[in-house]
């Protein structure tokens, strides 16, 4: 291998790294299912099931004191209930500790148009929604050790408690807000950090330039009438 071949082949490696690095989002995904309360006082049939992904930024500073706000940390939620499906982004996410009598560890978030987030979906019925907020719990110091630091990840084993609730308008009736409400009872919900498949597949590639750049070239045969061998 010639020192000029390695040095070219090196820097393309270490270019895809530094794509890697560079590309790599601060980005924790969650997700959560589960079925509609038969005790709900929406639009929605109580018993149908449902399952959500989401996203939440964590490269969003917190501003507090106490509460601890991170604006439009939370994106690209999308909840599917039975045949309808739900998106939201740009949500508001809160943490805070409550150390005077439940010494819990909040964990908030909320997609409605007073935190400036977004929310799209309709039922059959004609029943647009409105808002979707979390209220999940856990005994203090097992979500965050610090509320102005976003937590890193949990499960529902964490939580004491969790509820997620959503509310609807009928969008048939005008000038007026119904604010019919829909409970979801949650089985499972997660929120961990995984990376994107791209990055993985940009790591793949550098990892698959430096063993071209490092595997030896095999010696093949001179052509007619000349010496020694020559390399591939």
């Amino acid at each position: 291998m010639t020192i000029r071949r390695f040095l070219t082949s090196g820097a393309v490696a270490a270019a895809v790294l530094v794509a890697v690095a560079t590309s790599a989002n601060a980005t924790l995904y969650g997700s959560f299912s589960g079925a509609i309360s038969n005790f709900n006082f929406g639009p929605l049939v109580g018993g149908t099931a449902f399952s959500a992904t989401f996203e939440i930024d964590d490269s969003v500073p917190g501003v507090g004191p106490g509460t601890f706000t991170f604006a439009n940390a939370v994106d690209n939620l999308v909840l599917t209930i039975g045949s309808d499906v739900f998106s939201g982004g740009d949500g508001r996410l809160q943490q805070f500790t409550d150390v005077g009598g439940a010494v819990t560890d909040f964990f908030a978030m909320l997609f409605n148009s007073a935190v400036g987030a977004t929310l799209g979906g309709t039922t059959p019925s004609g029943w647009g929604v409105t808002s979707v907020g979390f209220d999940l719990r856990a005994p203090i110091g097992t979500l965050f050790a610090d509320p102005a630091l976003l937590v890193g990840g949990f499960d529902i084993a964490d939580l004491t408690y969790h509820a997620v609730t959503m509310r609807f308008d009928d969008l048939a009736t005008t000038g007026t807000v119904e604010n019919a409400l829909a409970v979801l009872f949650v089985n499972e919900f997660s929120l961990s950090a995984v990376p994107e498949p791209a990055t993985l597949g940009l790591f793949a590639l550098a990892l698959a330039v430096l063993a071209a750049t490092l595997r030896p070239r095999r010696l093949r045969p001179a052509p007619f009438g000349g010496r020694g061998r020559q390399r591939a």
